[in-house]
């Protein structure tokens, strides 16, 4: 299933605009508010960006990690275990 990439570009017009959101509880219910504000219609999108925010991939990945062809797989597979997301939606 392909994923609304409206949702994509609406979050980082989001980022541009209030900067890069973290893992912690404030900047989760934020950026929870501001896209079921704008992408309310997208709500497995929205639901999946929200817990790639709970699992730190986004922090992980602008920590500078040394290789991140090698991050990326496990962060797709932390998000399969840990959330039930499947590989397709985790990517």
């Amino acid at each position: 299933m392909a994923l609304n990439q409206q949702v994509r570009h609406i979050l980082q017009q989001l980022v541009q605009q209030y900067g890069p959101f973290t893992s912690s509880d404030e900047d989760i219910r934020r950026c929870r508010g501001m896209l079921r504000d704008l992408a309310g219609a997208h709500t497995l999108e929205v639901n999946l960006l929200l817990r790639a925010l709970e699992s730190r991939v986004a922090e992980t990945l602008s920590a500078g990690v040394s290789s991140p062809a090698l991050a990326i797989p496990r962060l797709i597979q932390e998000l399969q275990n840990t959330h039930g997301i499947s590989e397709e939606n985790a990517r």
